[in-house]
């Protein structure tokens, strides 16, 4: 987020920690989100509802989704393999960080896929 909010081409890129269904989104918008990863240790975002998050995912245009899995309705666009740190034993695990959009803005971009690892990551 810091790399994009350098750019001088994002001059209207807004950081929002709210609820995604409370967040006004303006028409033509990237929507960019980073949500509570699955089946991982969400702390206090433990009661993330991620099957409401998916089906409100799939009605928004330019969206762009950080996780490590999603259902087969969304489309990978580009992924990085990172090494997790765990707090509990300061050990390492390796993990592909993905980035996911929908079928809507994929077909948009004219289905382009990412092969190359983004600056994103």
């Amino acid at each position: 987020l810091q790399s994009l909010q350098s750019l001088q081409s994002l001059q209207s890129l807004q950081s929002l920690q709210s609820d995604y269904r409370d967040v006004s989104i303006p028409d033509k918008a990237v929507i960019y989100c980073d949500i509570p990863y699955y089946s991982t240790n969400c702390g206090k975002y433990a009661l993330f509802n991620h099957e409401d998050f998916y089906a409100w995912a799939e009605k928004q245009d330019n969206i762009f989704i950080s996780e490590y899995s999603m259902p087969e309705r969304f489309i990978e666009v580009a992924s990085i393999e990172k090494t997790v740190l765990s707090a509990a034993n300061g050990t390492g695990s390796k993990v592909t960080e993905r980035l996911f959009t929908n079928q809507r803005t994929y077909d948009r971009y004219g289905g382009i896929v990412c092969n190359k690892q983004l600056a994103l990551f």
